[in-house]
């Protein structure tokens, strides 16, 4: 009745004008204008009509809703023609400031052609828009951008079914959650919503970061099917011939008003979404064919100017070696991602026999266990996942088979557990059964979020969703499951999972998975830091202003003793982030470097910025910037007080005590380290101990051998350049007289094996050495002496590398000792020797794209940037060098290519120093591949950038407008995190 009173009002509404309407004439009126059926619940209700085929019902309305619900955010599905624009207003926190934000995106698809516009506004400030047209060429698609009023074409080798294909595909599920105004961290840690996307990573697991938290309206919050529409019909216009509008309550009990517009097709055109608290709006619109093909034939002939495809070069510092190593610098393993099989067995077919017994491999391809993972798997539409509802699997827990189950939706696995470690199974939201003989935990193992016949992936809650491979022969009932892992590879060369590396068990036959450290004595001691506010050094020496007069350094260089000490914060006393007396702006001088350290902090982070980063030759955790060679690490501070500071870094809570005396703006770091004890109680800090160089003064933080002879390089401090070699005795040998040096070039040494010709080049006697700090007898040989020494006996040193060898002899002249070190001479204009890895990224768009290898070719550069203070505008001028251009084609290598010396040796003598590794096999310029620069003697030309040049653009791809930070504007898209919505496949 409700219904028909509120068709009766508009109806009124509508026929204003009319004298005196009674309501007879109304109903006759509407039943001469609108289609109707004879259902009396139905909108479009006529008492006369006879038709009950074309009822729009409530019900109609939901499902209507729901597919539109659907299209916004899932986007349309394969294949279909579809369009929306997505219209958001409200307030937005940028960067700490709270603005009006408006933002109009809009996403149409067909097989025809493919458009995205974006229109970003911050009221009374500034505003984006960004529109990108692909079109499908015969072999390839063309892009059509219009970036901020500048309209440029790009050429893309993706086909268009493929660059389509990769629209459709799947988003990266989204762990975090928003509950009212608290960010639900993929740990399960809560923050401040406001928390998020702010630049600093609150969550301990950074999930706040690039958490895909977009801004606008998400329609899937709303239950539409509890909405009391009132409806309002416009008969004569058939784009929005019915209008619902409801109050809604949502959350945080804001009455949400919200009007949705059918056409009158009974398909649903507009959905608008008012939140007065919030002064927020949203608005909906689907785009009918025509429009969406009235877009797509948009006038191309402005588009005339070509751009290079907006590819972004990287130096990859982890690129130096083209095969994975087992071992990083510092002598930590680098885990192999490998894929790793799992046998199984169909329940049905196990009876009372093991896994192995029963599993057949006959019919299985077993050939990608235990090799390096290649691109993840892209789930194929109406294929059935084949695996039986339940299964054995082998040597999952405490080498026992365990029984695996699922119903297409949810899977679970059930393994033996003792009665001891029951409690464990539940606390992990299983159930314990101890009914049986064996007693048996069941617990779940994740959601299947998508799956076909060759695999399928699992939600597991707490991190990014698993896929795995699987293969399955339902005639012998085998299963073999392929999923990636990361393994440690024994010396033995023998794989082990790397969670079995350094875990106090011998895992490794050779035992190469257990550090040795049986030989060393490791503590906790008071690691000291001296620091002040920075306003006060201005130019001034820090240690000539640095007073240490009335803070307590009694503690530094001291083991760890007394807990009860009144700073230590985490035995003693509450932190509320109250009275934190650090000055906002303060400078460390580093204990390690002699360094300063310029840091600031304002109440709630703290900001650690590096300049000169490339020399310090270590990862930047934080941003680095290129151009500025700047590193800026940001650290959360979780909690503090006068007297201690907690704070976050690299996902791990970290205190450091502190006195701060403002009488001197003098202050003292003391932090809790892992410290080396030498055998004279010194304390150094643990990464030096066996590191190839003396820090103790007795030596006791080296293994010498019985001679106890030492020979290794010396470096600036400053500069980290090799200045030197030092030749040390660690005790006064009493039969030592003198050494020689001698020389051999490295390729001579590997190539010769012991049958290599030393050149001799320098004697010093005894007398020539003198006791250094340590206590030791030693002589330093400078890099200078070497090479006048080399000059002199007409040894080559060029810009090679060499075997540096000290031979002792005692006063008989017999050799008691041989060492040996490793020394190269670099060429001052270039890069550095060797090969030098640059990646390839590519930048910020809506579509994917990839270039043509015979189009593109790699250019080195010197480019400069000038800011401008004032403007904020950076300006870069680049200069390439007169090395010859070749194209990705030309340069193309492989990876045996690069690891093959002749092979680089004979490019060199043809001229060539740069190689292009295609990473994917994809026969085109794609995101993921390398370039790779061989420094050695061939590039003469000053350089510090490598750009891609477009050949039928004759552009650079640096150079294109929608590239922020070269020469194009910031846009506030990567401010908002607005993405492309994707489809999410069943």
């Amino acid at each position: 009745m409700q219904k028909k009173i509120a068709i009766l009002m508009t109806a009124l509404l509508l026929l204003a004008g009319c004298t005196d309407p009674t309501e007879e004439s109304v109903i006759e009126a509407i039943e001469e204008i609108v289609p109707g059926c004879n259902d009396e619940a139905a909108y479009n209700y006529n008492q006369s009509a006879e038709n009950d085929l074309a009822c729009f019902s409530e019900t109609v309305l939901i499902d209507s809703i729901n597919d539109f619900v659907k299209l916004t955010s899932e986007g349309p599905a394969a294949g279909e023609t579809a369009g929306y624009t997505d219209m958001w207003s409200g307030p937005m926190d940028l960067e700490g400031d709270e603005m009006d934000v408006d933002a109009t995106n809009t996403m149409m698809v067909s097989p025809e052609g493919s458009y995205v516009s974006t229109i970003i506004g911050i009221v009374g400030l500034m505003e984006t828009e960004e529109s990108w047209l692909a079109l499908p060429t015969s072999d390839g698609t063309m892009l059509y951008v219009d970036y901020n009023g500048e309209k440029f074409s790009m050429i893309s080798a993706t086909p268009y079914a493929d660059m389509l294909e990769d629209i459709m595909g799947e988003e990266e599920p989204d762990n975090t959650a928003i509950e009212g105004d608290v960010f639900i961290c993929s740990n399960g840690q809560e923050i401040p919503l406001e928390w998020v996307d702010d630049g600093y990573e609150d969550c301990d697991d950074g999930s706040d970061e690039n958490s895909d938290i977009e801004a606008g309206i998400d329609l899937t919050e709303y239950d539409f099917s509890t909405a009391n529409f009132s409806v309002q019909m416009n008969p004569m216009d058939s784009v929005s011939a019915y209008e619902f509008s409801a109050d809604m309550t949502l959350l945080d009990s804001d009455v949400h008003s919200v009007t949705i517009i059918v056409n009158a097709l009974f398909e649903i055109r507009s959905i608008e979404i008012d939140i007065d608290a919030n002064d927020e709006s949203g608005k909906f619109i689907l785009h009918t064919a025509d429009e969406i093909a009235a877009m797509l034939g948009t006038d191309i002939s402005d588009y005339s100017s070509k751009e290079a495809l907006p590819f972004v070069v990287e130096e990859d510092w982890y690129g130096y070696d083209i095969e994975p190593m087992t071992y990083n610098e510092d002598g930590s393993p680098m885990f192999l991602t490998l894929y790793v099989c799992m046998e199984g067995v169909d329940a049905t077919m196990i009876g009372n026999s093991s896994v192995m017994e029963v599993w057949n491999d006959t019919s299985l391809d077993t050939s990608l266990c235990d090799t390096e993972v290649m691109d993840g798997h892209i789930f194929a539409e109406n294929e059935t996942f084949n695996l039986p509802l339940e299964f054995f699997i082998n040597d999952i827990f405490n080498g026992v088979a365990s029984s695996v189950a699922h119903d297409g939706m949810n899977m679970t696995i059930t393994y033996a557990l003792d009665s001891e470690s029951a409690e464990e199974c539940t606390e992990n939201g299983g159930t314990y059964d101890s009914t049986m003989n064996t007693s048996l935990c069941t617990e779940s193992i994740g959601a299947i979020t998508q799956s076909d016949s060759q695999a399928f992936e699992l939600d597991l809650g707490f991190e990014d969703g698993e896929g795995m491979l699987y293969q399955y022969d339902d005639v012998t009932g085998s299963i073999l499951l392929i999923t990636a892992d990361d393994m440690f590879e024994c010396d033995s060369g023998e794989l082990i999972d790397s969670s079995q590396w350094n875990d106090g068990m011998l895992d490794c036959s050779d035992g190469s998975d257990e550090p040795d450290n049986s030989d060393s004595e490791f503590v906790d001691g008071w690691y000291c830091e001296a620091f002040m506010d920075t306003s006060v050094i201005d130019g001034n020496d820090f240690n000539d202003l640095w007073n240490m007069t009335n803070l307590n350094t009694s503690m530094c260089g001291t083991i760890v003793e007394n807990l009860d000490h009144p700073s230590n914060k985490q035995w003693n006393g509450v932190m509320n982030m109250s009275n934190v007396t650090i000055p906002y702006n303060f400078t460390i001088l580093g204990y390690d470097d002699n360094v300063l350290h310029t840091f600031q902090h304002n109440g709630t982070h703290i900001t650690r910025t590096a300049t000169n980063w490339s020399e310090i030759g270590e990862e930047c955790y934080g941003d680095y910037n290129q151009t500025t060679d700047v590193c800026t690490d940001i650290l959360p501070i979780v909690n503090g007080d006068e007297e201690a500071v907690e704070y976050t870094e690299n996902g791990e809570n970290k205190i450091a005590y502190y006195q701060y005396d403002l009488t001197t703006d003098s202050g003292l770091f003391m932090h809790m380290k892992s410290m080396f004890e030498c055998a004279s109680g010194e304390l150094i800090g643990s990464e030096y101990y066996e590191d190839g160089q003396l820090h103790c003064e007795d030596g006791s933080d080296e293994t010498f051998e019985e001679d106890e002879f030492w020979f290794y390089s010396v470096y600036d401090e400053d500069t980290w350049e090799q200045i030197g070699f030092e030749f040390a005795i660690v005790n006064n040998h009493a039969s030592f007289n003198s050494i020689e040096l001698g020389i051999v070039a490295e390729e001579d040494y590997y190539m010769s094996e012991d049958n290599y010709n030393v050149q001799i080049l320098h004697s010093m006697a005894l007398e020539t050495f003198s006791t250094n700090e340590n206590g030791m007898l030693s002589t330093v040989y400078s890099m200078e002496t070497l090479e006048e020494n080399a000059e002199v006996e007409n040894y080559a040193l060029g810009d090679d590398c060499h075997i540096l060898f000290a031979f002792a002899y005692d006063s008989d002249n017999v050799l008691i000792e041989t060492l040996q070190t490793y020394v190269c001479f670099n060429d001052d204009d270039g890069y550095g020797e060797g090969l030098q890895a640059f990646q390839i990224l590519s930048g910020d768009a809506p579509f994917m794209f990839e270039g043509n290898v015979e189009e593109y070719s790699i250019v080195l550069s010197y480019c400069d940037t000038d800011y401008d203070g004032d403007t904020g505008e950076e300006t870069t001028t680049c200069m390439d060098t007169n090395e010859a251009s070749l194209t990705l084609q030309e340069t193309t290598a492989t990876v045996s290519d690069l690891e093959s010396q002749d092979y680089l040796d004979d490019a060199a003598e043809d001229g060539q120093y740069v190689f292009f590794m295609d990473a994917d096999d994809s026969g085109t310029l794609s995101d993921g591949d390398m370039v790779y620069i061989n420094n050695n003697d061939i590039v003469v030309e000053e350089w510090n950038t490598v750009r891609l040049y477009s050949s039928s653009a004759d552009a650079y791809s640096d150079e294109n407008p929608s590239l922020p930070g070269f020469t194009g504007m910031l846009t506030t898209l990567s401010l908002l995190g607005a993405a492309f919505i994707r489809r999410q496949e069943a």
